[in-house]
């Protein structure tokens, strides 16, 4: 209940949250559409030496990050991945999925979400569905065996395959390989499959692919599958309404809870039914929308 109270009018017709907005910035304000990538690489211009990740402790600065996306990206131009291709992401909390992730939508493709929980039925059904190419991941002892047998019996062209160990602090990577040795699958001889350094390992010139950030696909995200098989149903895209930065999540909680504030207009996206099955709508995020989600 005091949740609900928090939103009631003020005196002068202003609901209490946004008379009691306490940002140095202004509460109404317009951003223009923004694709995922210019978002990110935006930031990473403005804030070089901060830190973007830490894995283990190992820092990532936004310089750092920027550089791999921009090689992640190169590298998937030069295989000929971009615009109406889909790069899957079989992949836990690493650094090379933010490489990935930013990558591969840099490059003009567009990132399917696949859970590192599933079996190869499961993933070889979503890499099917989702008409995926490239699926990139690990070689945790978890994930590579599932991604090899999903290579040999679905359409993968090809396969990508980092190293948690080199992602980690020089000592504790030493140690993963030592004490871990069971954690770690080796990673085959095979023309179809490319460890993710020498995937990265050219200049990062990309060549700029024009992109409408509130037409094309981003992102495919799949259900959990708790109560039916995972798909991908139209989502609800949200527009927020004009709002100061740094408020999404906080306008999003208050636009959900209360009459008083106008909800955000929904967009409903969807990408042609040929490219998945055509029995059930597909699910996209425009790539101004993906971050949001």
């Amino acid at each position: 209940m005091a949740g609900i109270a928090l939103f009631e009018e003020s005196n002068d017709g202003r609901n209490t949250w946004s008379a009691n907005y306490l940002h140095p910035g202004e509460w109404a304000q317009d951003f223009a559409p923004l694709s995922v990538h210019d978002m990110f690489l935006q930031s990473a211009n403005r804030m070089r030496n901060a830190a973007l990740a830490d894995f283990m402790g190992r820092k990532y600065s936004y310089a750092d990050m920027e550089e791999s996306v921009r090689k992640f990206a190169r590298g998937l131009q030069r295989r000929g991945i971009g615009k109406g291709d889909h790069v899957g992401l079989f992949l836990p909390n690493v650094p090379h999925y933010i490489v990935a992730y930013y990558g591969a939508m840099l490059a003009g493709a567009t990132v399917v979400n696949f859970s590192p929980l599933y079996t190869v039925e499961e993933l070889a059904h979503q890499v099917a569905d989702s008409g995926t190419s490239l699926l990139v991941t690990v070689s945790a002892a978890t994930l590579l065996p599932t991604a090899i047998k999903v290579l040999d019996k679905s359409g993968l062209k090809g396969l990508i395959v980092g190293s948690v160990a080199e992602a980690l602090p020089t000592l504790k990577g030493w140690a993963y390989r030592l004490f871990k040795k069971a954690d770690i699958a080796p990673i085959p001889s095979d023309e179809r499959i490319t460890r993710f350094n020498d995937f990265i390992a050219n200049d990062g010139v990309v060549t700029q692919v024009p992109c409408d950030p509130m037409t094309d696909v981003a992102l495919l995200q799949y259900t959990g599958g708790t109560t039916a098989h995972p798909r991908v149903p139209c989502s609800a895209i949200r527009i927020s309404p004009p709002m100061p930065a740094r408020s999404t999540a906080s306008t999003r909680t208050a636009a959900r809870t209360s009459q008083a504030i106008q909800r955000p207009t929904v967009y409903w996206a969807c990408s042609p039914s040929s490219t998945f099955s055509p029995t059930r709508p597909c699910s996209t995020a425009p790539y101004a929308m993906a971050v949001r989600l």
